[in-house]
């Protein structure tokens, strides 16, 4: 999980935190007023999927 947050720049911690809480890239398009297809981009390239399933894995492990 160290590998995804130091990847993350300080100026995108804010839109970390709306796909970590479960919106979609189309709603963090319109609350952040920008546009959908560069928030589409941007949860690609902040690997919000992979660090969500290597959240959900570590926590299956330490929680058996």
């Amino acid at each position: 999980l160290q590998y995804f947050l130091d990847s993350w720049y300080e100026k995108d911690i804010e839109t970390v935190n709306y796909f970590i809480a479960g919106l979609d890239y189309k709603e963090v398009a319109k609350t952040q007023g920008k546009d959908t297809s560069s928030l589409w981009r941007k949860h690609k390239s902040l690997a919000i999927e992979e660090y969500l399933v290597c959240k959900s894995l570590i926590n299956d492990i330490v929680n058996g």
